[in-house]
């Protein structure tokens, strides 16, 4: 196969994958904020004196929001495995769209356990409390449950280009990307970097995290997946940092600690992400300029048409960028 020469040659910005995998988790965030707050509107409609005539209703609109959440949190996803494998081999193909299928029956029973039977489980007990721990404990699960949609997406579409990769001796991995307040046990589960075609990185959030088992989620959880495309991508800058931290936890273990207690008291959360932190000034530049480079490339050198996704890619890409 002839190699393209110096000047039709694309040149990757691996350091573009770590800033679009801060904009989707702050995106993914945007989210689960929007779920919440259409959880808050309805929750009125879940009436304490009348909760067996009046969850049909509840549960209904909670579904819809759920299920808005989900879409949403999926699309966004897929956009993002496209932009972090073009940002690191912007040779790679066009991934197609693929469809996640939303869990209806699982959302449903999580979202009545956490509502309604909530509500009967705490009695008796003074209203006003009993329907604000209700109310908080639905949103968490509403808000975990949407953001599946991406993790979901990520996962998916990671296993899709697993055996082509593997037959290009390509590494292909996801690894656990926590939200910008993430507890000790997200940051403990993300210490341990990427997994490459495993399905183990999140369990079903239906299943709330025990011992020290593969990553899992939980309610009021917004941690995301990214793709992994090299081997030497397997722990990003924040997944470096709780890792130095449970080693520097374990040689200060008290005596009868577990080393997951260890780590706990030893967890100090990073600060919140910023996305205009995540690249110098000069990089930012850099990517600009070799962002018009590649765009140019394919649309003046190779022939791609303007309305291409990769020629889209670039533009947005630099659009972005330059908004700071």
């Amino acid at each position: 196969m002839t190699q393209p020469s110096n000047q039709d040659r694309l040149t990757p910005i691996p350091e573009l994958a770590a800033w679009y995998a801060v904009q989707h988790q702050r995106e993914q965030e945007s989210i689960a904020a929007k779920v919440a707050a259409g959880m808050l509107l309805l929750w009125p409609n879940l009436v304490f004196d009348r909760l067996t005539e009046t969850t049909e209703s509840w549960l209904h609109g909670a579904m819809l929001q759920v299920q808005r959440g989900w879409d949403e949190s999926a699309a966004a996803a897929g956009e993002f495995v496209q932009a972090s494998l073009w940002s690191v081999e912007p040779d790679g193909p066009p991934i197609p769209d693929l469809k996640v299928e939303f869990p209806a029956r699982d959302v449903a029973t999580a979202l009545t356990v956490t509502g309604p039977v909530n509500v009967k489980k705490q009695m008796p007990a003074p209203q006003a409390d009993v329907m604000a721990k209700a109310q908080k404990a639905s949103s968490g699960a509403a808000q975990t449950r949407a953001l599946d949609g991406g993790r979901e997406m990520v996962q998916a579409q990671v296993l899709r280009l697993g055996p082509e990769r593997k037959s290009r001796r390509k590494a292909v991995g996801y690894a656990r990307f926590t939200d910008s307040n993430p507890c000790y046990f997200c940051a403990m589960l993300a210490s341990r970097g990427a997994f490459y075609l495993s399905k183990d990185s999140f369990k079903a959030s239906n299943k709330r995290f025990e011992g020290d088992g593969t990553a899992k989620v939980h309610d009021h959880c917004k941690c995301s997946l990214r793709p992994v495309f090299s081997l030497a991508d397997g722990l990003d800058d924040r997944a470096k940092y709780f890792y130095n931290m449970w080693v520097d936890a374990q040689n200060t273990r008290k005596s009868g600690e577990t080393a997951i207690q260890a780590y706990r008291r030893f967890y100090v959360p990073p600060p919140p992400y910023k996305l205009g932190e995540v690249l110098s000034l000069d990089e930012r530049r850099n990517a600009i300029e070799v962002s018009r480079r590649n765009r140019d490339i394919l649309l003046l050198n190779r022939g791609l048409r303007e309305d291409s996704p990769q020629i889209v890619f670039w533009e947005r890409t630099m659009a972005l960028l330059e908004q700071g």
